[in-house]
């Protein structure tokens, strides 16, 4: 039923998948994995207040990749009204990580889509799963956005879809998105990024970014404070034994087509950086505060990340300044003049983690502070 190869890649069974993900062989390199992809249940997430969650951790994700069509959703309808529920699934299963949108969009759309099949009850109907292939990879470089120790080792274990290469018969193009205000295409980004590759390669993702959320993607990356930018993830190499090939990044500047950078998307062997977690408190209770930004500056007083004060940030081992304010915003962009801010030097190791928290009184400027951190 499933196509024995997709953009190169040898098709595996959800049980290779995660042997292979098991031993780190699909860290940084692209697999293509057949099975049925089931949405999962309707989950109550509550927030966890004070809880930090990465966005590899997946939190409130149901979302698998089973080797075996199951018919895991159902439906009842009877007199007294209808009922929606899961079934229990059955191994193997292959969790899997969705982080853009129009990949998310194909696959919802499709399991909404899906016939259903009547069950043994009366009134049930067994809701089908969708055959799918899919391109992905294991440590992702937003892993060093994850703390150090068991939260990281998940992370580096955490499948992510980069391309839904083929569904129900069907072979399947670059899932893409357009983006507000930007001067290229997704379409010209794509064009621009093949070209590049060599006659093997594959585009497999293109994600539009503003200045202030590329590192939330490419944490390796310090993005220009003026220029909105497209992650680009391609196959670019020889298929290994394991049925693998690595994948490039490839960041296309938006305001002129320029390549900011290319790189393998694997971190480089003994790559340690540090991890500094920014957190926010405002003591003002009128709810009519200014919002909280950020900069760090590197020891030569060069601006490397800045953006909305709550977020991780990446960086090599070395001095830095850290910078807080508030000020007035226009569709999350500061705008109006900086005020109440402060700031505290920071001295980084390699592999370290710091947690700094900027507090904001009622009136008057803010103060540094380092702080604890909780993960669920």
């Amino acid at each position: 039923m499933f196509p024995g190869e997709v953009l190169g890649l040898p098709t595996h069974t959800v049980s290779q998948a995660i042997d292979l993900i098991a031993s780190g062989s699909v860290d940084g390199r692209a697999i293509a994995v057949a099975g049925y992809w089931d949405p999962g249940p309707l989950l109550s997430c509550p927030a966890i207040p004070g809880t930090y969650i990465t966005t590899l951790q997946g939190y409130c994700n149901g979302a698998v990749l089973t080797e075996t069509e199951q018919h895991l959703r159902y439906s009842k309808s009877d007199s007294l009204g209808g009922e929606y529920g899961t079934l229990p699934r059955t191994g193997p299963l292959l969790d899997t990580h969705v982080l853009e949108t129009p990949i998310w969009s194909v696959l919802e759309h499709a399991a909404d889509a899906a016939p259903s099949v009547p069950g043994p009850d009366p009134g049930e109907q067994l809701m089908t799963e969708v055959p799918v292939v899919l391109v992905g990879h294991t440590g992702d470089p937003r892993i060093w956005a994850c703390p150090a120790g068991a939260v990281r080792s998940t992370c580096r274990t955490t499948f992510v879809i980069d391309r839904v290469a083929w569904l129900d018969g069907q072979a399947l193009g670059v899932q893409l998105e357009e983006a507000q205000g930007r001067q290229l295409t997704s379409a010209d980004v794509e064009e621009q990024v093949a070209a590049l590759l060599p006659d093997s390669g594959h585009v497999l993702s293109i994600q539009s970014a503003d200045p202030t959320d590329a590192d939330d993607i490419e944490p390796r990356l310090a993005p220009d404070p003026d220029h909105a930018v497209w992650i680009t993830r391609s196959i670019a190499g020889d298929v290994d034994a394991n049925g693998t090939s690595p994948i490039q990044e490839i960041i296309i500047d938006d305001h002129d087509g320029s390549v900011v950078t290319q790189q393998p998307l694997a971190s480089a062997p003994g790559y340690a950086p540090a991890l500094l977690i920014l957190q926010y408190t405002s003591l003002d209770l009128t709810g009519k505060a200014d919002p909280p930004y950020f900069e760090v500056d590197n020891a030569s007083g060069a601006l490397v990340h800045a953006g909305y004060l709550g977020k991780t940030v990446v960086l090599d081992a070395g001095h830095y300044t850290l910078k807080a304010w508030l000020a007035k915003t226009d569709h999350s962009v500061p705008v109006g003049d900086p005020h109440d801010g402060c700031t505290v030097a920071l001295d980084l190791t390699a592999g370290a983690q710091v947690v700094e928290r900027a507090t904001s009184p009622a009136t008057g400027p803010c103060e540094w502070a380092p702080s604890d951190l909780t993960t669920p």
